[in-house]
C-alpha cells in the first residue's frame, strides 16, 4: 500500500508503465525514463519541487496530481457553453529548427483556437504563444491586442512581430501552442478612426463564409498561407505517424473527425 498526503494509491500504479498513462506520449515517456521513472507510481511519488525543476508543463502537472489522487477538474455534466480561455497545443515529429515550418505549426494552432472561439461567439483580448524545444524547455510571449478579435490573421500579424524574440535559430522545436485569454462575448464594436470599420465588417463576412465552408466540407477547407507548411506535411513522421486502426476502420456514419464514443471498460480477458 502506498499513501500520499493521506490518500491511498491503487496498487496497479506500481505495475502500470508511465507511457500507458493517458496523456503521456512517447517523447515524454523517454524524457521521464532518463530520470529512472518507468511506472506511474514512480512518477506520482516525485515531489512538486522536482516537477517544477524539470519544467514539466501544465498538462503533465495535472496528470501528476491526478495520479496522486488529487482532483484537478470538476465534474461537468452539462455541455460547455462558455470559456475563460482557449488553448491549442500540438507536438510534431521530428523536431525542427526550420523557422517557416515552426511558424506554420503555430499558425495552424492560432487558426484552430480562433475557430473555437468563433463557434461560441467570443473574442480574445490577450494572446500567449509558446514554443517547446526538443529537450522540453518552454519559451513564450504574451501579447495584449489593441482590439479584441476572433480573426487569426490579425493575431498572427502581431505574433509575427514578436516571434523572433522567442524562436532561436539552430534550436530544434517539437511543440507550438497558443492560449487566448480575456475572452468576451462578441458584440458590435465601437470603433475609432484607426480601426477601419469597413475593413472589420468585411473580415467578419469573410470568416462567416470560411466557417460555413468548413462546416460543409471539413475543417481547414480554407486556411491562411502561413499555415501551409503544417497543412501539407504530416504532423508526425515515422512510428508515431502511423495511423491507428480505429481511425481507418470506421463504422457506418462515422467520418475522420467524427466517431462514435466507445467507452474503455478495461482489459478484455
Amino acid at each position: 500500500m502506498t499513501v500520499i498526503s493521506g490518500r491511498e494509491l491503487p496498487d496497479y500504479l506500481r505495475q502500470l508503465p508511465v507511457g500507458d498513462v493517458w496523456g503521456i506520449g512517447k517523447q515524454t515517456t523517454s524524457y521521464l525514463t532518463q530520470f529512472g521513472i518507468r511506472t506511474a507510481l514512480e512518477f506520482a511519488l516525485k515531489d512538486e519541487a522536482w516537477i517544477k525543476q524539470h519544467q514539466l508543463s501544465k498538462p503533465y502537472q495535472e496528470i501528476w496530481k491526478e495520479l496522486r489522487g488529487e482532483a484537478v477538474l470538476p465534474w461537468e455534466l452539462e455541455p460547455k457553453t462558455d470559456y475563460k480561455s482557449v488553448s491549442k497545443m500540438k507536438t510534431f515529429t521530428p523536431p525542427s529548427n526550420d523557422r517557416t515550418y515552426v511558424l506554420g505549426q503555430l499558425s495552424k494552432n492560432v487558426e484552430n483556437a480562433c475557430i473555437k472561439i468563433r463557434r461560441y461567439t467570443l473574442v480574445a483580448r490577450k494572446v500567449y504563444f509558446v514554443l517547446r524545444t526538443h529537450d522540453f524547455r518552454h519559451h513564450g510571449y504574451e501579447i495584449t491586442l489593441s482590439r479584441a478579435t476572433a480573426f487569426p490573421n490579425e493575431m498572427l500579424h502581431v505574433i509575427a512581430e514578436h516571434f523572433d524574440q522567442v524562436f532561436q535559430p539552430g534550436t530544434r522545436y517539437r511543440l507550438t501552442g497558443v492560449v487566448l485569454t480575456q475572452l468576451a462575448e462578441s458584440k458590435p464594436l465601437q470603433l475609432d478612426l484607426f480601426d477601419g470599420p469597413i475593413k472589420v465588417e468585411r473580415m467578419e463576412r469573410v470568416y462567416e463564409s470560411i466557417d460555413e465552408l468548413d462546416k460543409r466540407y471539413g475543417k481547414h477547407t480554407v486556411f491562411l498561407g502561413s499555415s501551409l507548411p503544417a497543412m501539407v506535411n504530416r504532423q508526425h513522421v515515422g512510428e508515431r505517424g502511423e495511423v491507428a486502426p480505429r481511425k481507418i476502420n470506421l463504422f457506418t456514419g462515422e467520418t475522420e473527425r467524427k466517431r462514435l464514443g466507445l467507452p474503455m471498460l478495461g482489459d478484455v480477458r
